[in-house]
């Protein structure tokens, strides 16, 4: 039976049946949208932006909602990366968007792409233009908008690729804005907020078409953790719930540790149906999860590997601002700076990112040339007990 806790990752529309507790988010969602075409969600980083998106909205959209016409959509997902006209082009032209029933081609996305360069109502223009226009829907989803801010070195405001970002920006509104089927939300950490001041436009939208998600109510996240045991027939015993009800509080930055830590779990059981308190602890509790599993995963290297993967994360969770965002590292400089052939750096990585780990490595946007390494929500500065990585020694110490 598959596991029923996703882990460190958002939910998808196919796991919409697993999506509890989060109901009145998605009514208050769908709220908005019958009124703006413009919506905001903003969260702490891990507090469920995307899962709220794709498990709950989409799949509520196509149920068809009263006071927004329309029951057919298309779907476009996608995120700034470091060419974000370039990324929205090749998901607008991806399968079941644009042009349904369709093979996708370079073409269709070149097409989109030069129609969105050559004016801020481009993605109205290739909305009117494709085989959608006149039936469908089309809801555009950026997710980690957060990319703007975390790649500001290459949005520098004396780049080309400032220019490209107001462009981008200001076609999203357009896009909201011209009475068609487009509806446009963006996912957004809520510490940048203030930092989106330069685009004026942008952020009066932003702040006018703004969803925070709240922290879970206790009652909400005992709902979301016992039915979700139960679609895995593993039960959780009252210690053990009331312990992660307690650890947990209302500090909504500990949900990626608690899906983490109920995954891990859940994935360890042997004949054990339940899930009791003494296997939360062998696996860390929400305390110290993330660290025991990135040193389970070290201590499996061998000590040359030990050296490049300390050099690794090293540079992956350096401060990148004052929010303790890990500052991106595009894949060839990390071979630089850690000294390691390619091939021996991806083995490395791989070892910390498979389906079971606390680490989305890897972050390859649609068209960009080289994949861009970070730690996706913070894990290393989120964790109560700090990630310390001693470079010189080979090791990952682990402060507590």
């Amino acid at each position: 039976m598959p596991n029923p806790f996703i882990g460190f990752r958002p939910f998808t529309a196919a796991e919409s049946h697993a999506y509890f507790g989060n109901d009145r988010q998605v009514d208050k969602l769908l709220s908005l949208l019958q009124h703006r075409q413009f919506v905001s969600i903003i969260g702490t980083p891990g507090a469920g932006k995307s899962s709220l998106i794709q498990a709950g909205l989409i799949p509520r959209l196509r149920q068809g909602v009263n006071g927004i016409a329309g029951r057919e959509w298309a779907i476009c997902q996608t995120r700034p990366g470091l060419s974000p006209i370039k990324n929205l082009a090749y998901a607008m032209g991806a399968p079941e968007v644009l042009e349904p029933g369709q093979k996708p081609t370079l073409e269709l996305s070149r097409r989109i792409e030069a129609l969105i360069l050559q004016s801020n109502t481009g993605i109205v223009e290739a909305y009117h233009r494709s085989d959608i226009g006149k039936r469908k829907n089309l809801l555009v989803f950026i997710d980690q908008l957060d990319d703007i801010f975390i790649h500001r070195h290459h949005y520098s405001p004396d780049s080309p690729a400032w220019n490209e970002l107001n462009h981008y920006l200001t076609s999203l509104i357009r896009a909201a804005s011209a009475g068609t089927g487009i509806y446009v939300v963006v996912a957004l950490r809520s510490a940048y907020i203030s930092e989106l001041s330069p685009f004026g436009r942008f952020q009066q939208e932003v702040n006018n078409g703004q969803l925070l998600i709240p922290a879970l109510r206790p009652g909400e996240l005992q709902e979301i953790i016992e039915k979700t045991a139960a679609l895995g027939a593993h039960p959780i015993e009252s210690e053990a719930l009331s312990s992660l009800l307690q650890g947990f509080g209302s500090d909504m930055r500990r949900l990626p540790q608690l899906q983490f830590l109920l995954h891990k779990t859940v994935h360890n059981l042997q004949q054990q149906p339940a899930i009791s308190e003494q296997q939360l602890r062998q696996h860390g509790h929400l305390q110290a999860c993330f660290q025991q599993d990135l040193e389970t995963r070290f201590n499996t290297l061998n000590e040359q590997q030990q050296v490049i993967a300390a050099r690794f994360f090293k540079a992956v969770t350096h401060l990148g601002d004052e929010h303790g965002i890990g500052r991106p590292r595009p894949f060839g400089e990390l071979c630089h700076i850690t000294e390691a052939k390619p091939d021996n750096l991806s083995t490395i990585i791989h070892a910390f990112a498979d389906e079971h780990a606390v680490f989305g490595i890897s972050e390859r946007h649609a068209v960009d040339r080289d994949p861009v390494l970070l730690d996706a929500h913070g894990v290393a500065r989120q964790a109560d007990d700090a990630l310390d990585v001693i470079g010189a020694g080979g090791r990952i110490a682990l402060a507590h």
